[in-house]
């Protein structure tokens, strides 16, 4: 079957740490999912990395960004194939 779905992590909104990662994996998202910034989107998600290291959201797009950067995919697409459910 194929398809694509949108995926969210659900977090509280009422506190400082989890709006700061909100805002910043918005912002790395963005210049993601542009395909003009690579470099600049493996450096935000390395800055949320460091900030947050337990944010898996965040270390896996880190590892997209980087091999996006490393092996540009022509055209870029920011969807992801998941192999598996």
């Amino acid at each position: 079957m194929e398809g694509s779905t949108s995926i969210f992590e659900l977090m509280p909104d009422n506190d400082e740490y989890h709006v700061e990662l909100a805002k910043g994996y918005a912002s790395a998202l963005a210049l993601f999912e542009s395909g003009t910034h690579p470099r600049e989107a493996v450096l935000a998600y390395s800055e949320l990395a460091k900030q947050f290291p337990l944010d898996e959201p965040s270390l896996i797009m880190l590892v997209r960004s980087v091999n996006e950067l490393v092996r540009p995919t022509v055209p870029f697409s920011p969807v992801w194939s998941a192999a598996t459910k």
